[in-house]
């Protein structure tokens, strides 16, 4: 169990700063992150996979990546872990990451908490986010419980740590 924690500490911690660095290194190219004109329904795959191919993933080193279908896109680092992404019509982009991709499904069933984690695009701050940041500590802990559908909040809870999963980390390994 402490090896699968630290590894999935590990593993959020350099997701994190990989995926932040490639930003920032992006804006420093381009001057600001370009955001497409945005669907009602949000990004088509073809536009999902030319922004994230010229704004993201060009700073990263990748095993694979590939439009998944109409309106996400998968990427697939090279220490076996990835990320599914989707932007929604209201132009939010949720980006599921998994610790192992090869044990990753988009299915809700998946998200949780030991292997998979949700994160958002912040386009105000141009930063990669854990879903939840800000949310009150109480908020964060009962969203990540086993039992929920969806442990979204998870990750934040361990970023809150300093990328530590807590003594109260309501999933055990």
């Amino acid at each position: 169990g402490n090896y699968k924690k630290q590894k999935v500490e590990t593993s959020l911690a350099k997701f994190y700063s990989v995926m932040n660095q490639a930003l920032s290194i992006s804006k420093g190219e381009h001057g600001e992150i370009f955001e497409p004109e945005w669907e009602s329904e949000g990004l088509t795959g073809e536009q999902s996979t030319i922004w994230y191919r010229e704004y993201i993933t060009k700073y990263l080193k990748t095993v694979k990546e590939e439009q998944a279908n109409r309106s996400y896109y998968r990427l697939i680092f090279l220490d076996g872990s990835g990320f599914t992404s989707w932007v929604t019509g209201g132009s939010t982009i949720f980006i599921f990451y998994c610790v192992d991709f090869s044990r990753c499904t988009y299915s809700s069933a998946n998200f949780d908490g030991k292997n998979s984690f949700l994160f958002i695009y912040n386009r105000a701050t141009n930063q990669i986010e854990p879903y939840g940041k800000g949310h009150p500590h109480s908020s964060k802990l009962n969203s990540c419980r086993p039992g929920n559908i969806q442990n979204h909040t998870c990750a934040a809870l361990i970023q809150e740590n300093g990328w530590k999963i807590p003594d109260d980390y309501p999933i055990k390994f």
